[in-house]
């Protein structure tokens, strides 16, 4: 038996993957304890978990109340809200996690916790398992890991001095500090594999399998009318044409339509009437019954339509939802609207170029049927076996000295504009933004 730490932050979407894994680890019969929200004590303890909640009732209300979540969507505020909200929380996070940990603790972390996980396995010389749920987590790792030098640097090294780790300079390093990584969604849906060398396995669809029963009534609406289904997932619409565009969309060309949301008022009144409402729709029983899927881009939901072969229309914006959306279009099972094309025209062309086609309904059997041949739970068991198996940990030694990447290298001396024109011209292209970042510091 292994003892096993799970550690996640987030809505939904971001729970109940960890909830399948800890599952999975008991079966087998591991010790599981989650770290997450306080409010999810209750679905840890029905599972069997021991459980760690990192924050109080009051601060999840403030960060998970509908009005924040739409302005976490932009980059920006995402970041600050890192630096001025989670940063002061993250010591008290690592005391707490730190208590219940011992020498043979294995740590399973969301990889939007990583630095949280890597100061944990690094204090304590654990083995690391980092778990990316959908691609645009690994994909920022991978091309993009500058960000965190730029933004979240200080802040991070001043944590680690209080807790007595040295400071990270070679962050491009410290991001591929793990044992063992797990990407829940298929290498034919998105593979990293010729871009970088790293201990990936890439597991499938971590998918919910709803419990709640489905009445006989909404049963036999959904076989009779084959709808075509509206949903936000658990978070918040940015803009409210995401829903009046859809909804208009679907009367026009008069298909059944049904809105998740958990409330009706996002239905315009003068549809209220012919539109049907449900607080919640547990998708694993009714997808395979639907005409089509309108949704936000959540990785889980995706994949939910994928597995019943059903078309989706992705309207995505901020977080990972873009990314899938254009994933999933490539895969030509869906088509994916960005923001600016949420208008009833767009979401109509599309439904009927997605109902009407002969290629997508084939491309949806085809992936339906490569879903059904994943076994999650036999890939996080081999990840876990692996790791429990190793001695070895993640060589660190590296993340201490000095980032040699070509944009580290960039030195801006006090120069006139002239000067620094001339040498602007210099500058490949594609080395451009970093040097006017330094000009602008």
């Amino acid at each position: 038996m292994a003892r096993f730490l799970l550690l996640t932050l987030g809505s939904g979407g971001d729970l109940y993957p960890f909830l399948r894994i800890g599952k999975a680890l008991i079966s087998e019969g591991h010790e599981v304890t989650l770290v997450t929200h306080c409010i999810y004590q209750k679905n840890a303890e029905k599972y069997g978990f021991k459980f760690v909640g990192f924050d109080t009732l009051l601060e999840y209300q403030i960060v998970m109340n509908d009005e924040f979540q739409m302005k976490m969507q932009d980059p920006k505020v995402y970041v600050e809200f890192t630096k001025r909200y989670l940063f002061p929380k993250l010591e008290r996070a690592y005391r707490q996690i730190i208590e219940v940990c011992d020498s043979d603790t294995i740590v399973i972390a969301h990889s939007l916790t990583q630095a949280l996980a890597q100061m944990i396995s690094e204090k304590l010389s654990l083995r690391y398992i980092t778990v990316f749920l959908a691609p645009s987590f690994l994909e920022s790792i991978i091309k993009n890991p500058g960000y965190i030098m730029e933004y979240l640097a200080k802040e991070l090294n001043y944590l680690r001095n209080k807790v007595g780790l040295e400071p990270i300079q070679n962050w491009r390093e410290m991001l591929n500090y793990y044992n063992q990584a797990i990407a829940f969604w298929p290498e034919w849906f998105a593979s990293y594999r010729s871009e970088v060398d790293l201990p990936i396995t890439y597991a499938g669809f971590l998918l919910h399998n709803n419990l709640e029963v489905v009445s006989d009534e909404l049963m036999h609406w959904f076989e009779e009318s084959r709808p075509v289904i509206i949903s936000h997932g658990t978070t918040p619409a940015i803009s409210d044409s995401f829903y009046s565009s859809c909804i208009s969309a679907c009367v026009e060309l008069e298909y059944p339509s049904v809105v998740v949301s958990k409330s009706k008022q996002v239905i315009p009144a003068m549809f209220q009437s012919v539109v049907r409402h449900e607080t919640f729709l547990p998708f694993s029983k009714v997808m395979d019954q639907a005409k089509l899927l309108i949704h936000h881009g959540g990785i889980g939901t995706m994949g939910q339509a994928m597995k019943a072969g059903v078309p989706q229309l992705i309207l995505g914006n901020g977080f990972d939802r873009p990314l899938n959306g254009l994933y999933a279009k490539k895969l030509e099972v869906a088509d994916y609207l960005p923001l600016p094309k949420w208008t009833k025209d767009d979401v109509k062309s599309s439904l009927e170029l997605l109902i009407r086609s002969t290629s997508v309904e084939s491309n949806c059997k085809e992936v339906a049927y490569k879903v059904s041949q994943m076994n999650v739970e036999d890939q996080i068991s081999k990840v876990a076996n692996t790791v429990i198996n190793t001695t070895k940990l993640p060589d660190v030694s590296r993340v201490y000295s000095m980032d040699l990447s070509e944009e580290a290298k960039i030195q801006i001396p006090n120069r006139t504009s002239s000067e620094l024109l001339e040498l602007l011209k210099k500058v490949p292209a594609e080395k451009r933004s970093q040097l006017l970042k330094e000009i602008r510091r």
